[in-house]
């Protein structure tokens, strides 16, 4: 399972990267330097999970969301947000899961094995 996370360079994604190389037994791909090249990745990398800060995209968080939910439906997709009002726009733009952040690292392994389990 290739699984992306797409967040800015800083402690999630340094924690994220951690946890899940852990959880995983395996290294995740990166990106999120920048937008444009956040998206670039992901097309190319075809991941079966990406782990999406919203940060990263502001209001284009959701567009992005729909399209890997559409062009690769077979893309899991956990979102992270800042605020309690953006889980909702997450879940109806087709995000599979939305932690709010500072959550427990459990609930970002529970997603995890449910999707391995849903896609894999």
């Amino acid at each position: 399972m290739t699984v992306m996370i797409v967040a800015e360079p800083g402690r999630l994604r340094d924690g994220l990267q951690a946890m899940l190389a852990s959880f995983l037994d395996a290294e995740p791909l990166v990106a999120g330097d920048d937008r444009v090249a956040a998206v670039e990745a992901i097309r190319a990398a075809r991941p079966d999970l990406v782990i999406l800060d919203s940060g990263l995209f502001g209001s284009g968080a959701e567009a992005l969301v729909r399209e890997l939910k559409t062009e690769q439906n077979c893309t899991g997709c956990i979102v992270v947000v800042e605020r309690v009002t953006h889980l909702r726009a997450m879940q109806d733009a087709g995000a599979d899961h939305v932690l709010l952040k500072g959550f427990q690292a459990t609930r970002l392994f529970n997603a995890v094995e449910q999707l391995l389990r849903q896609n894999g």
